[in-house]
């Protein structure tokens, strides 16, 4: 059913969700984040992650988001129900079929339950709205 997803074959931490659906995988462990998509995996350090916050979609469903290279450049289709949140990390592993690399401070929109951003942002250490 998920053929298109890579496997994430190392993972730190003690293994506290793991949840995919469609083009999006979640795996959240005691010191990491993989956001998963067909193809991709962005593995973040809990430590990493700046900020979360609500993300209001766009009233058109496709965003386009590039990152520090010309040549890179991503299109994601965004749920019109259901809620995003934005991701600020200092940096991030990228993996793709053809290898990985890393990448510095960027901004990641996700969709999202709630209740798995409560879950992340616990074990982040992060306090405010969320907890």
């Amino acid at each position: 059913m998920f053929n298109d997803f890579m496997t994430i074959k190392e993972l730190q931490g003690e293994l506290k969700l793991s949840h995919k659906q469609r083009e999006l995988g979640i795996t959240l462990s005691t010191e990491e984040l993989v956001v998963q998509k067909p193809h991709l995996n962005y593995h973040i350090k809990l430590e990493d992650i700046v900020s979360i916050r609500p993300f209001e979609a766009p009233k058109f469903n496709r965003v386009s988001v590039r990152t520090g290279t010309t040549e890179a450049r991503e299109v994601a289709t965004m749920a019109k129900n259901g809620d995003h949140y934005q991701f600020h990390i200092k940096r991030a592993l990228v993996h793709r079929r053809s290898g990985k690399a890393e990448i510095g401070t960027t901004s990641i929109v996700v969709p999202m339950r709630a209740k798995y951003v409560k879950r992340i942002a616990a074990f982040s250490g992060m306090s405010g709205w969320l907890v």
